[in-house]
């Protein structure tokens, strides 16, 4: 995907599915002399905290400790993949050429410490 010459993504953006595909568009963007533009694929692998200096792997974190890494690394533009229950990992891609929407979308109805937390960050 980091290979402009190829028509591979050009080919794949004639299927209906893949028209408006975030990556496809980064991956016509590529400048192979940049290597911040090209696509690249991270591994998380834990959280290190003030409290605990060797970190924590997926096991070791909270729900809400997973919900706010996975919250950073979106609005980082990085594309998140699914979790999977058995890996100690996440996995994302990111790019210079990746923007995601970083909008806010209030449902109700809403705790009132997740909506305090909001609107205090927002």
């Amino acid at each position: 995907m980091n290979n402009k010459r190829s028509n591979y993504i050009k080919n794949k953006q004639k299927a209906q599915y893949c028209k408006h595909s975030i990556i496809a568009d980064a991956s016509k963007n590529v400048d192979t002399n940049n290597p911040k533009s090209k696509i690249k694929l991270n591994t998380f692998v834990g959280i290190r905290d003030v409290n605990n200096a060797v970190g924590a792997d997926y096991f070791g974190i909270t729900a809400a400790e997973d919900y706010i890494a996975k919250l950073c690394m979106t609005e980082d533009d990085q594309i998140i993949f699914p979790t999977m229950a058995d890996k100690k990992m996440w996995n994302s891609l990111s790019s210079d050429n990746i923007k995601l929407t970083h909008d806010v979308m209030l449902v109700s109805p809403l705790r009132r410490d997740i909506k305090k937390y909001i609107f205090e960050e927002y």
